[in-house]
C-alpha cells in the first residue's frame, strides 16, 4: 500500500530544511530514499544542498542510501517527490510530498496531486 506523507511548507527556506531533515533521517537509519526531480538543474541543486547541509557535516548521496534522479524507480521504495506530477502508477511504498503554500500556483498543483492520491485510496498522513 502506498503511503503519502504530506509536509506543509510556507517558505522556500522551510522546503530546503525539510529536504535535508528527511535525507538525514533516512541516512541515519540506514534506509534508502530517492529524491525524484523534474530535470538536471533540479538534480544539481539538490546535490549541492546535500553536500553543504547540515552545516556541521554533509549527507553523502552518491551511494546506496540517498539517490537523486529524474527517473522514477521501478521497485516500491521511499520517494521524496519534488516533481509536479502525482506518483499514482503502481504501489510506490512511501512518498513524501510538499503541501507547498509558497505561491498560489504551487498550492493549486499540490491540490491536483492530492486529489490524484485520494482517488487511488492511498493512505495520506500529515507530517
Amino acid at each position: 500500500m502506498t503511503q503519502i506523507l504530506l509536509i506543509p511548507v510556507k517558505s522556500n527556506h522551510e522546503k530546503l530544511q525539510k529536504i535535508v531533515e528527511t535525507a538525514a533521517h533516512h541516512f541515519e537509519r540506514g534506509e534508502k530514499i530517492t529524491f525524484l526531480v523534474e530535470n538536471e538543474m533540479s538534480a544539481n541543486y539538490i546535490d549541492k544542498l546535500l553536500w553543504s547541509s547540515p552545516k556541521e557535516s554533509f549527507l553523502p548521496h552518491s551511494g546506496e542510501l540517498i539517490t537523486i534522479t529524474e527517473k522514477l524507480p521501478e521497485e516500491p521504495q521511499t520517494i521524496f517527490n519534488l516533481t509536479s506530477q502525482a506518483l499514482t502508477e503502481n504501489s510506490r511504498g512511501t512518498i513524501y510530498e510538499f503541501d507547498d503554500q509558497t505561491s498560489e500556483h504551487k498550492q493549486q498543483a499540490f491540490k491536483i496531486r492530492y486529489a490524484a492520491y485520494k482517488a487511488k485510496h492511498f493512505s495520506i498522513v500529515l507530517q
